[in-house]
């Protein structure tokens, strides 16, 4: 089905998807004696003004973040910016494990995907009773100095009423594409976190999933993914610390199978149950509001030179070339547009695949949103 594509104006907040911080504090660098330190309005100004790499180089200063498990507020969950696993950690945030690999327990929480599931069964339960209405799953946040960094959260819509098994099909679908919208809006933060899809996130996701959908908890969990002990853990953080970036569910270092009790419910099967009709997005003061898939109508592979541009491929409507968003994005300026939104996408299916090499297209690339067209995706 298409649609406009969702948009906002650059640096706007996407209404009723970003909301206070916790209110319980989190655990956060502590600031630099510079007063170019002196709080989020400082921080969220110079990105502003300077770009991202003016608040990398600010928070850089800063002394080594904290980890702290996740907290959850009003359904939220938010994180510090944080490195990769540290040895001091092990046996407390972090657990190595034989069939989960290593476990980040401020991910491995199943605060916000209980008030997902407990959304879409809400939805399912008031399906045909009402006029169905797009609902937003609980945004995911990252901050860091009390600065809200990174955020996102997906808009759906339900197709039919749910039983049980598909209310949690669906849930993981969602869960799924959320938490790959957050990891890619943390990668603007990565020079003082190296946070964005580190080696343990996703399938830690997973598990806080499973842990809010079928009940377990860190103690039952603990034979289930074969958790070591804490020396045996820093034996192996200690011989292969080399952490490296996963953006898949499928643990890395694992020595064993994935446990079966971590896979009895099938999101492939929630295919045609719902459809995704924006994912909402924000790095720092950037907020975006994306189209889960997109027509390319308009030129795009130019050569571009700020004031001038040429070249490149112009694909009409007839062409019928789909591509799909990473989720990363930024703003620039082009000869073509002037001031204008960038989007990554990649081809959406195996013909758009094709147009793609044919005309030498790089996968991912980066596509000027005035050519892309909203559709919405089931």
């Amino acid at each position: 089905m298409t649609g406009r594509s969702p948009r906002t104006a650059p640096g706007e907040e996407i209404p009723g998807t970003l909301t206070e911080p916790a209110a319980r504090p989190m655990a956060a660098a502590r600031p630099a004696e510079s007063p170019s330190a002196s709080g989020p309005a400082t921080i969220l100004g110079l990105q502003a003004s300077g770009g991202n790499q003016m608040v990398n180089r600010l928070l850089a200063q800063e002394s080594r973040t904290h980890a702290e498990p996740t907290a959850h507020s009003a359904g939220r969950t938010v994180l510090s910016v944080q490195r990769v696993p540290e040895r001091a950690d092990v046996g407390s945030r972090y657990d190595f494990s034989t069939r989960c690999g290593w476990i980040d327990w401020g991910h491995a929480s199943p605060g916000l995907p209980a008030n997902l599931i407990d959304r879409v069964r809400q939805a399912s339960n008031a399906f045909g009773a009402t006029p169905q209405q797009e609902f937003s799953t609980p945004d995911m946040t990252s901050t860091a100095a009390g600065v809200i960094l990174s955020s996102a959260s997906v808009q759906v819509r339900l197709l039919r009423a749910l039983s049980a098994d598909e209310v949690l099909q669906v849930s993981l679908a969602i869960f799924k594409q959320l938490s790959l919208a957050f990891e890619t809006q943390q990668q603007w933060t990565d020079l003082i976190g190296s946070s964005s899809f580190s080696q343990e996130d996703l399938p830690s996701n997973l598990i806080g999933f499973y842990m809010a959908a079928r009940g377990f908890t860190r103690t039952a969990l603990t034979p289930i993914c074969g958790v070591v002990p804490q020396e045996a853990a820093l034996t192996e953080f200690d011989r292969r610390h080399d952490f490296r970036r996963n953006r898949d569910f499928t643990p890395i270092g694992a020595t064993e199978p994935w446990p079966a009790e971590l896979s009895t419910i099938d999101s492939d099967q929630a295919t045609g149950l719902f459809e995704v009709t924006s994912i909402s997005v924000r790095q720092g003061t950037s907020a975006h509001r994306l189209a889960p898939a997109y027509r390319v109508v308009g030129t795009v592979g130019e050569t571009d030179l700020f004031i001038l541009s040429w070249g490149g491929k112009t694909f009409t409507e007839a062409d019928d070339l789909q591509v799909k968003p990473t989720y990363g994005f930024h703003e620039q300026t082009s000869g073509r547009h002037g001031h204008v939104v960038m989007i990554e996408v990649m081809p959406n299916r195996p013909q758009d695949a094709a147009l793609f090499h044919r005309h030498g297209l790089q996968t991912p690339m980066l596509m000027p949103e005035p050519v892309l067209v909203g559709l919405s995706a089931h």
